[in-house]
């Protein structure tokens, strides 16, 4: 057998293989390579991959020509399907063994003309005619770069589908020739515009759903081609990376040069784009602007550079008291490991570590599983159900799903899964893993501990699992065995010393070893000077033992040595209602420093507003955020603010209408809970916000903080009894929540119980020394 092609061989293939076979190949390759700290492995194995698939493609196209056209003579020629060429800020030209399917020169329609079929004598140079008609194309579109469409590409079908209207392209020769002369424009270079030309002529062309006819472009549908696939790669991220990178593409369009912070920040990010995305890359942005970066990034000082995490995090507007530091972490951790899901996790009761044979679902659990990885919990469910469709007998992909369920506040349906992988394989580590994580958003601490031991008996160094059980040994009181597991997992997977160094001050913090927590703490933030999240965490711990103060200077110290749009956020919240001007100032950092404003510096920014009766600048600002929001529970976020605004500038029917599209939009508990609390702080449209609780508690009875949204409208509504009770049972699932034992001690005090709703105010001022303030804000005073 001869040696196989250069791209099959680092597939591991021979020249026999089907697509299948690549594709099976490509994934099994890809649990290789670690993407983030190495793209340029990562880089080599998407291309092999590209290229073999467009070989197949290619091939299996000659071969049906052939023989659907035997007596016509066919040809292969050479075109390239490289990507973005970085060194020479131009695209690509050589990419070994992909060849293009040209029609032939005399058998395809319009090749050979019949004047007759064309109502004229002389024959008719169809090639000019579809320059021609290009030629009118680009003339028309010079404006098109400074309109202002609802949708970018909008106007490009517009101009494409006018020139495919155009009599001199009613031969379809002259049809092919146009579309090649929009490909090659396509694929010479970025102009500025083509990024939305590109989404158009996909869409006009059907170049998506026809790849043998883009393919037939040449060297241009080979580009384009591969750039389609790395699109719609791009558009299964969730929404928080995908913002990030496409915030990142746009500005490389502006020629404007990176300041230091900016390198800083983008340059890892830039590398990811180019080894993942080459081909779209090339097409949608300034390749000199990328060169330009690079060149600066590599120049600049090692003594400027600075390592640290994620920088790009959406902070959703927390429901008040709802998200303590220790949720986000566990949160940040959650996604750090979620990664890690899948691995080792076919093995039987015995832990057998040998890797499960392919099965026909086994790409669409990979692919979800790093959607989960991302946070993209609904993508991962949609990847998940195909799984499941094509091999109902896939208990991974059951156990999975139902994580993603738990994790998309579905509660129900991640049992109806987790039932169901339990039928098919009841001992497996993935299962008694996704068990553990449902029994302990449950609060069944005892059951999720029997459920992440039985699943670190199969695999013992499995740092996700043991990182949760230590959480839920911490939560169920048991510190001695947290700080074990804490122990073991330092010495198994020195990597996470960051979480379990906080772990560690958390247990300080909840044992009342304050004097041991002050010292690992500083001991934090020497460790991690430049990491914002160590001083929130920080801060946050003196906040909870009532010392706003050195809160405020943990922070300071922050924003001094990182700064950082969350710190100046953070700031801005431990900042006294009487600081207005200070907290404004604040907020403006944190807009400045990020390339789109989080949705919580938004809410803070508008509440400003609302609180100076400034309806305009709120709505302008709301108004922005809406035009750059994505997903549903950012979008329901800001509309519920906008429709508060209208309501409290008296635009009933305006609101009205923003009301019910931010209903529509809430459909987890946290979202609902969310619409819940907002309507309640501003006191409007309160039977809304109580129907709103109860449809989150439908989804979670147990939720304490939807069972306190719940008792504060009731409280709004001077429903005493019904409120005391709903405070009652937020409190029997938080016995230490200040706004609850502060509403439920108001409740009572309206009732006639003096003694009992003052001793609910005594706990709750002593557990929140600013309880009395928050509830000030809102309206309601104790006297």
């Amino acid at each position: 057998m001869s040696e196989p092609l250069p791209f099959l061989a680092r597939l591991g293939l021979n020249d026999d293989a089907d697509e299948r076979a690549v594709r099976r190949a490509y994934a099994k390759e890809l649990k290789q390579v670690d993407q983030e700290a190495d793209p340029a492995g990562f880089q080599s194995l998407r291309e092999a991959y590209d290229t073999a698939l467009q070989w197949l493609r290619h091939r299996a196209m000659a071969r049906a020509h052939a023989a659907a056209a035997a007596q016509a003579p066919s040809e292969l020629s050479d075109a390239t399907g490289g990507g973005l060429d970085v060194d020479a800020a131009a695209p690509s030209a050589a990419s070994a063994g992909s060849a293009a399917w040209h029609p032939p020169a005399t058998a395809g329609p319009g090749t050979a003309v019949n004047p007759d079929a064309l109502g004229a004598q002389p024959e008719v140079d169809l090639d000019a005619l579809g320059a021609a008609v290009f030629a009118d194309f680009q003339r028309r579109c010079q404006s098109i770069v400074t309109e202002r469409p609802a949708l970018a590409d909008a106007p490009w079908q517009r101009e494409l589908r006018f020139s495919l209207d155009d009599p001199r392209l009613i031969n379809i020769r002259a049809r092919d020739i146009f579309e090649r002369h929009v490909a090659m424009l396509l694929v010479d270079g970025w102009q500025a515009g083509h990024e939305a030309l590109l989404v158009a002529a996909v869409k006009v062309f059907g170049w998506s759903q026809d790849r043998r006819r883009v393919l037939s472009l040449g060297r241009a549908g080979g580009l384009l081609d591969a750039a389609i696939d790395e699109r719609a790669t791009f558009d299964l991220q969730a929404d928080e990376l995908r913002d990030a990178q496409a915030r990142l593409i746009a500005r490389l369009r502006d020629d404007r040069p990176p300041g230091t912070r900016e390198l800083v920040a983008d340059s890892s990010l830039l590398e990811l784009l180019i080894a993942r995305y080459p081909h779209w890359l090339a097409l949608i942005t300034s390749a000199p602007n990328i060169v330009r970066w690079r060149a600066l990034n590599a120049a600049l000082p090692g003594w400027k550079r600075t390592l640290s995490l994620t920088r790009e995090r959406r902070s959703q507007p927390a429901r008040r008291g709802g998200a303590g530091v220790n949720w986000v972490w566990l949160l940040l951790m959650g996604l750090i490991f979620l990664g890690r899901l899948l691995s080792h996790s076919g093995g039987d009761a015995g832990g057998s570590t040998a890797p499960p044979a392919a099965k026909p679902g086994q790409s669409y659990t990979q692919q979800a599983s790093e959607q989960l990885s991302q946070g993209n919990t609904r993508a991962a469910i949609g990847q998940l159900d195909l799984a499941i469709r094509r091999d109902p007998r896939d208990h991974a992909a059951y156990a999975l799903r139902a994580i993603a369920h738990l994790w998309n506040d579905d509660a129900a349906r991640a049992q109806k899964d987790l039932d169901a992988a339990a039928a098919i394989n009841p001992s497996t580590a993935l299962l008694f893993r996704a068990r553990g994580l449902l029994e302990y958003d449950q609060k069944q601490y005892v059951a999720a501990i029997a459920s992440f031991t039985r699943s670190l008996e199969m695999e013992p160094d499995h740092s996700f699992t043991r990182l949760r059980r230590a959480y839920v040994y911490t939560d169920d009181g048991d510190y001695d065995q947290a700080l074990a597991d804490l122990t073991r997992l330092i010495r198994d997977d020195p990597a996470m010393a960051f979480p379990v160094d906080r772990q560690r001050i958390e247990i300080a913090v909840r044992q009342d070893r304050r004097a041991d927590a002050v010292k690992q703490a500083e001991t934090l933030l020497a460790a991690y000077p430049r990491n914002s999240y160590a001083y929130v965490f920080v801060a946050q711990m003196y906040r909870q033992w009532q010392q706003p103060r050195t809160a405020r200077a943990i922070a300071d110290r922050g924003v001094a040595a990182a700064p950082d749009a969350d710190l100046y956020l953070y700031r801005a919240q431990l900042r006294p209602a009487a600081e207005q001007d200070g907290r404004r100032q604040d907020l403006a950092q944190a807009v400045a420093l990020s390339k789109q404003p989080s949705l919580s510096t938004v809410h803070q920014l508008v509440r400003l507003d609302l609180q100076s009766r400034d309806y305009h600048q709120a709505t302008v600002a709301l108004d922005k955020a809406l035009d750059n929001a994505h997903g549903d529970g950012e979008r329901s976020g800001l509309l519920t603010l906008r429709a508060i605004v209208h309501s409290k500038a008296g635009a009933a029917a305006v609101a009205q209408d923003d009301y019910t599209r931010a209903r529509a939009l809430a459909t987890t508990a946290g979202q609902l809970n969310n619409y819940c609390w907002e309507l309640a702080t501003w006191n409007v449209n309160l039977p809304a916000a109580l129907s709103a609780c109860e449809a989150a508690l439908a989804l979670r009875p147990t939720d304490a903080y939807a069972l306190d949204s719940k008792a504060f409208v009731l409280l709004r509504l001077q429903r005493y009894r019904e409120a005391r009770a709903a405070y009652d049972q937020a409190l029997a699932q938080r016995p230490d929540l200040p706004a609850s034992l502060f509403g439920r001690g108001l409740a009572r005090l309206r009732l006639g119980d003096s003694t009992g709703g003052q001793a609910d105010l005594r706990a709750a001022r002593t557990r929140d020394a600013g309880v009395d303030a928050e509830f000030a804000a809102m309206g309601i005073k104790a006297d």
